[in-house]
């Protein structure tokens, strides 16, 4: 989504990355909590696509293809990409006292999303991304 955003693809609207901020979530936290959340195996708009809301299932998941650097697919596995945008879905909202982080793609973005943060008396780290790790 982020390589979509970043070039303004298939009608969705160009930003820059540096506008883009990660919010971090401990899905534990979810789990143990009352929400209502659904997760999927690969892309969530893959008519293939398995649904899931039992965390057991969780070893249904593509963990080597998600976890990976690699977003491209190849000979021995055409739907890669598919696999690694598997996705965690929770109903209405996420209250702010679960987010564990955010993060950010530069020194400046992290100054700015840490002063909204603290104005709005809220507890929130703000990190800059390693390099390669969540931005191109």
């Amino acid at each position: 989504m982020l390589y979509m955003i970043m070039h303004g693809y298939q009608g969705v609207h160009q930003y820059p990355q540096e506008d883009i901020v990660y919010v971090v979530v401990n899905s534990a936290h979810i789990l143990a909590g009352d929400f209502q959340y659904v997760y999927t195996d690969q892309h969530a708009k893959r008519k293939v696509a398995r649904f899931f809301t039992d965390p057991k299932d969780f070893g249904q998941l593509r963990w080597d293809v998600i976890r990976s650097k690699d977003w491209k697919n190849n000979e021995d596995d055409l739907r890669r990409r598919d696999f690694k945008q598997a996705e965690f879905l929770v109903r209405h909202h996420i209250p702010t006292s679960y987010i564990d982080r955010l993060f950010v793609n530069t020194e400046a973005k992290m100054k700015e999303i840490a002063d909204i943060v603290r104005k709005l008396d809220l507890e929130i780290p703000v990190q800059v991304a390693r390099e390669g790790k969540l931005y191109f």
